[in-house]
């Protein structure tokens, strides 16, 4: 490994320590640094130019365990520079399948004059969120609460999902679940003026010392 790569791996070591610090919770839950979030954050924070809102808690416990031994996959279905959608699941390729098919996190900044449709529900910090139910007929479809925070159509749906535990989980979005995009945005700056103010001094040095070389 040459020099200036070693250099730039230990300077993104220092990245990642920094957005560790930046997002560590006050308390144990307060950030969305569950596990199932981490696979998925960075090509969001990458790709989408909204702002990220991810739940610490979804419909049914299944981040804390409460989907028993199924694990649970998140997996982005779409992403833009306006929106992104990721559906949670029982298999990591699930696209939808019933069988496997949990429910969906979504955020979308919609044009003027769209609105949420469903019944009103007051939700966390004076939000009012819409509740739709789930329909069933041989399965049962996805419940969805959305809410607008920011400019930005915030969803969770819950396959046969209850209005209290979409509540709940939208709660936590709302007052745990804002990804910090700012420190990875700072950090990689640092790390290219550290590595730009390097390449400087080091010019610097191959100069001086030329400079002696022809004065002796």
């Amino acid at each position: 490994m040459t020099g200036r790569r070693l250099r730039w791996f230990k300077c993104m070591a220092s990245v990642v320590a920094l957005i560790a610090i930046y997002q560590a919770p006050a308390v144990p839950s307060s950030r969305p640094t569950k596990p199932i979030w981490q696979s998925v954050i960075p090509r969001l924070v990458r790709t989408t130019r909204i702002s990220i809102v991810l739940p610490t808690y979804l419909p049914g416990g299944l981040l804390d365990g409460g989907g028993g031994s199924t694990r649970v996959y998140a997996a982005i279905q779409e992403v833009t520079a306006s929106r992104y959608e990721i559906e949670l699941a029982a298999t990591p390729n699930c696209h939808g399948v019933h069988a496997c098919h949990f429910g969906t996190v979504a955020g979308i900044r919609c044009p003027e004059g769209t609105r949420l449709r469903g019944r009103p529900v007051s939700l966390a910090r004076g939000q009012l969120g819409y509740f739709l139910g789930a329909t069933c007929g041989a399965n049962c479809g996805d419940a969805i609460l959305g809410w607008n925070q920011r400019g930005v159509d915030y969803t969770i749906t819950s396959k046969a999902g209850s209005l209290t535990e979409l509540v709940r989980s939208a709660n936590s979005a709302i007052v745990n679940g804002t990804v910090r995009r700012h420190a990875l945005v700072l950090s990689r700056h640092l790390c290219h003026s550290t590595l730009k103010v390097q390449r400087i001094s080091r010019a610097r040095s191959r100069h001086h010392g030329s400079a002696k070389a022809i004065v002796s």
